[in-house]
This record gives structure tokens, sequence and C-alpha cells, in this order.
């Protein structure tokens, strides 16, 4: 008497039993309490059945045979899962849509089920290796240059059944530049006037804000942050006396660039 099952992985689920002489058999999943019955073939020594209805989780089915006499014989428990879906990939980094100050970029992700995972950053042209962590958690690091990325997670569980995850990421560890322009007064500058005009020029590409800083001699004055790229402000209305400015700009990596800092005196 030899009992063996397969597709596990599939919605419909067969099971197959074969005995060594002609009989009839009934096959359960719950140790006898409710029975199914199966179909033979001429011979009566070949059953099978299929189930359609059962949900993803372990099982254990016993087969309940006798021949034509009334001999009575059952299979030995066997223990199978059914899996009909694919691991739920949770992205732990890259971060979607960072922008990171930082060539060496950690991928790391973690799935719902036991399965294995790769990588690729040019669409499955080149699959990277990832360390194995009790088959939940896999991480890798690499070193990239300055640009955009697209990175693919491909997992499968084992049983094949696959999932894609994809996260978009920018690396730019590149600093803006910043300077006055050349309507910016120079330093030590004695004006009779009661304004402060400056203006910048900058080089950058992810660019965040800008702030521009204007201090008296005891105090800050005025900040002013802009997202837009503004490269011109005039301070008007001011109290005469003894002033320093400065400009600060981020770009979206929060890599950060100042101006030297500009004294100033405003007299009548």
């Amino acid at each position: 008497f030899f009992n063996y099952l397969f597709g596990y992985f599939r919605s419909n689920i067969s099971f197959n039993f074969t005995l060594n002489e002609a009989g009839s058999c009934l096959y359960s999943l719950t140790g006898g309490k409710a029975n199914y019955t199966m179909t033979a073939d001429s011979s009566r020594m070949f059953f099978n059945s299929s189930n359609n209805t059962l949900k993803d989780g372990s099982y254990k089915v016993n087969a309940y045979c006798n021949d034509t006499i009334g001999n009575k014989n059952n299979s030995v428990s066997k223990t199978f899962s059914k899996d009909t879906k694919a691991p739920i990939i949770t992205v732990r980094s890259p971060i979607s849509n960072k922008y990171y100050n930082i060539s060496n970029i950690l991928f790391n992700i973690t799935i719902n089920e036991n399965g294995f995972c790769k990588y690729t950053l040019n669409n499955g042209q080149v699959n990277n290796s990832m360390t194995n962590i009790k088959n939940r958690t896999f991480t890798d690091s690499r070193n990239l240059s300055d640009k955009k990325y697209t990175v693919r997670y491909y997992c499968n569980d084992f049983n094949q059944l696959n999932s894609t995850s994809i996260r978009t990421f920018y690396v730019d560890t590149i600093y803006p530049l910043i300077n006055y322009g050349v309507k910016t007064e120079i330093n030590g500058t004695t004006a009779s006037r009661n304004w402060i005009y400056v203006n910048i020029t900058f080089k950058e590409t992810n660019f965040k804000n800008i702030t521009y800083w204007l201090y008296n001699s005891t105090s800050l004055v005025n900040r002013t942050t802009s997202t837009t790229q503004r490269r011109v402000i005039n301070w008007t209305n001011l109290p005469l006396g003894n002033y320093s400015y400065n400009v600060t700009i981020y770009d979206r990596a929060n890599n950060r660039n100042s101006t030297s800092t500009r004294q100033i005196q405003l007299i009548p």
C-alpha cells in the first residue's frame, strides 16, 4: 500500500493513492472526522481525487482503504502545505525617491515567508546576490556613482511563486557651488543708503532651497528661504549701522554650501 500527493502551490490539489490489490479508498484531512470519496480506475487499485476548496495553510492527509472482502488499512499521515500566494516584499532600503549624499548604498528587504531574493539596477542585465538571513531578510551594499537609479527586487518562495518590487532613488554626493554675483558689493563696503542688495550665482542639479541671512551687530535681522531658484534679494528700509550677510544653499540630498560672510556699513 503506497500513497503520495502533489500540487502544493496550485489552487487545485490532487490526491493519488495506489493499492496492491483491488479495493476502495476514501481520504481525510481531519483524521477521519470528514472523508472525501475518490475515483478508481478499472483495476480498482489506483485512486485519485482533487480539491479546489482548500485555503492556503498546512494539512495532514490520510487514506482509508479496504479490499474487496473488507480488510481495512489506512495510510500514515502525510503533511503538506498549500501556498498560492507570492511572497510580499517590504523594502527597507533604499527609500523610494530619496536622495542619498553617500555613495555606499544599503539594499535591504524582508519577505513574509521563506524564500530567496536578488536585485538588479539595470533592468535584469545583471542580477546581484544578497546576503540571506534566515530566508526572510536579504541585504547587500554597493558603491554607486552620482545619478538616478531604479532598483528591482525579485523574490521567490520555495514553491517558485515570485514577486517584484521597484524603487527609484538618487545618489548625489557633490556639494552645490555658490558664489556672490558681480553686483554684490565687496566685503567691508561703506554705503550712504538704507538698503542692501545681494545677488548670487550657483550650480546645482538637485536644488532644494536657498536661504539669505542678514545680521546687525547684535542679532539676526532677516532670514529669507526660497524653494525656487532665487538669485537676488534686496533688504530695504534698514536702520543705519553695521550689517553682515551670507547665503546658504541645500540640495535634495542635504548637501550644503555657503558663501563667505560679508560686512557692510550703512551711513547717512
